[in-house]
C-alpha cells in the first residue's frame, strides 16, 4: 500500500511538474541540459515564475511567483514567493519558501524555512535542526528523520521514522512504521498509530468475501428459477405440456431450428437496424427473440422433468424437477456453455414448431 501511494503522490508530482513547464515555455527560454550542464539564478529578483530543468540547477536570487524544477541535483537556497514543484534525485532547500512545497525525489533535504505544507515522496526525507515547516507535512518515504520543527500535523508513511526535532500538534504514522524518538524530541499534540490491515489476511478476507458473494448469488439464483417453474407448473401445466410435445418425436430437429434462428435472427435485426428506417421494427423482433429465449429455459426444464418420468402425469413434478436439474447443469463449468446452448436451442425450436403448427395463418 505504501508503495502504491508513494508512485501516486510521484506521478502527481511530475505530471503537474510538467504541465507547468508547458505553460511557462512561452514566457521563458528552455535551456537544454545538453546545451548548459549547470544552471543557475543568481543575482536580483525574478518577477515571474522560474521554470528550470538540467543535470544541475541551484536558484540563489529572490523568485517572486513559483518555482517549476527538475535536474539530478536541484539546490533552492534563495528565497521563494510561491510554491515549489520538484522532481529530482536529490533536492536540497534551504533558502525560505512562502507557499508550498511538492516534491518526488530521491532525496529530499530541508535546512530552510518553509512557510506553507510540504508533500514529499522520496527514499529519504530529511529535515534538518535548522529547518522548519508551518503547516502540515505529509511524507511518503523509505526512511524519514524529523531533527527541525514542525509547527502543525505530521503524517508519515515511511518504513523508518526518527524524530529528534519537535512537532507541534499531532503525529500520524503507520503501525508498521519502525518508530525512533530521542529523548530531546517534543510532540505537543497527539500521537496515532494508524493500523496497517496484514496483505495476506485482506486478501484472504476479499477473497472469501467474493466466494460468499458467489455462492449467495448461485443459491439465489437456483431458488429464484426453481419458483418460477412451480408458478409455471401451477399456471400454464398445459401450455408447457403442449409446447414440449414437439421435442419428442424428434428432439434434434426442435434443436436444430432453434440453433438456426438463433444464429440468423441476430444478423436480421443488425441489416434491419442499418436501414435505420426500420429500428422501431428491429427493437420490436428483439423483444420478441429475448422472450422466446428466456421461455427457452422454461420449456428446457419441463421438458428434462418430462424425460425423467416419462410415465408420470403429474406436470408439477415436471416442472419443478426439470427445474432444479437444469439449474445445477447451469453452474458447472463448461457443462453450463454446454448446456445453455443446448437448451436455448431446444427451447427456442419447440416455439417455433409449436407456433408453425398452431398458426392460423396455416392452411
Amino acid at each position: 500500500m505504501k508503495k502504491i501511494r508513494l508512485s501516486l503522490l510521484a506521478l502527481i508530482a511530475m505530471v503537474g511538474l510538467a504541465t507547468g513547464v508547458i505553460y511557462g515555455a512561452n514566457d521563458v527560454h528552455a535551456q537544454s541540459a545538453e546545451d548548459e550542464k549547470y544552471q543557475t539564478v543568481i543575482q536580483g529578483d525574478s518577477d515571474s515564475s522560474i521554470f528550470k530543468a538540467g543535470q544541475s540547477v541551484q536558484i540563489t536570487g529572490t523568485v517572486n511567483g513559483d518555482v517549476y524544477v527538475a535536474g539530478q541535483d536541484v539546490i533552492i537556497s534563495g528565497d521563494v514567493k510561491g510554491d515549489v514543484l520538484g522532481a529530482a534525485q536529490t533536492l536540497t532547500v534551504s533558502g525560505k519558501v512562502e507557499g508550498n512545497i511538492r516534491v518526488a525525489a530521491q532525496t529530499t533535504v530541508i535546512s530552510g524555512t518553509i512557510n506553507g505544507s510540504v508533500s514529499n515522496a522520496s527514499q529519504t526525507f530529511v529535515l534538518n535542526n535548522s529547518g522548519s515547516i508551518k503547516k502540515d507535512a505529509v511524507i511518503f518515504a523509505q526512511s524519514a528523520t524529523i531533527d527541525g520543527t514542525s509547527s502543525r500535523d505530521v503524517f508519515s508513511y515511511s518504513q523508518n521514522l526518527v524524530l529528534n526535532g519537535t512537532i507541534s500538534r499531532n503525529l500520524t504514522y503507520d503501525s508498521d512504521t519502525s518508530f525512533v524518538r530521542s529523548s530531546s524530541s517534543v510532540i505537543n499534540g497527539s500521537i496515532f498509530k494508524k493500523q496497517v490491515v496484514n496483505k495476506h489476511t485482506s486478501s484472504k478476507v476479499a477473497t472469501s468475501t467474493i466466494v460468499s458473494g458467489i455462492i449467495g448469488t448461485i443459491i439465489y439464483a437456483v431458488i429464484a428459477f426453481v419458483i418460477i417453474m412451480l408458478v409455471a407448473g401451477l399456471l400454464i401445466p398445459k401450455w408447457l405440456e403442449n409446447v414440449t410435445d414437439r421435442a419428442f418425436p424428434m428432439p434434434w430437429k426442435a434443436a436444430l431450428v432453434g440453433l438456426v434462428t438463433n444464429i440468423v435472427t441476430p444478423v436480421i435485426l443488425g441489416c434491419i437496424f442499418i436501414t435505420i428506417i426500420g429500428v422501431p421494427l428491429a427493437l420490436l423482433f428483439l423483444l420478441v427473440w429475448a422472450f422466446i429465449l428466456v421461455m427457452s429455459f422454461t420449456y428446457g426444464a419441463y421438458y428434462i422433468g418430462r424425460l425423467i418420468f416419462r410415465n408420470n402425469k403429474n406436470r408439477l413434478l415436471n416442472s419443478v424437477t426439470g427445474g432444479v436439474i437444469l439449474s445445477v447443469l447451469l453452474i458447472i463449468p463448461i457443462v453450463n456453455i454446454i448446456s445453455w446452448i443446448v437448451i436455448a436451442s431446444l427451447g427456442t425450436g419447440v416455439q417455433i414448431l409449436s407456433f408453425a403448427k398452431n398458426s392460423p395463418y396455416k392452411k
